[in-house]
């Protein structure tokens, strides 16, 4: 998804998006990612529970 970012927020701002929406949006997904990432449990966690 790196790889497509500047072409996905060139695309949001040529259908009227704002930079700071762009920003706001990324820095939802961070944080989205940093709370899976650290409150998900691993799956050989989950699955040893069965």
């Amino acid at each position: 998804t790196q790889m497509v970012g500047p072409w996905l927020t060139k695309q949001w701002l040529e259908g009227g998006g704002t930079l700071v929406s762009a920003f706001g949006i990324g820095v939802a997904a961070l944080a989205f990612g940093l709370l899976f990432a650290f409150f998900v449990p691993k799956p050989e966690a989950w699955h040893s529970k069965a």
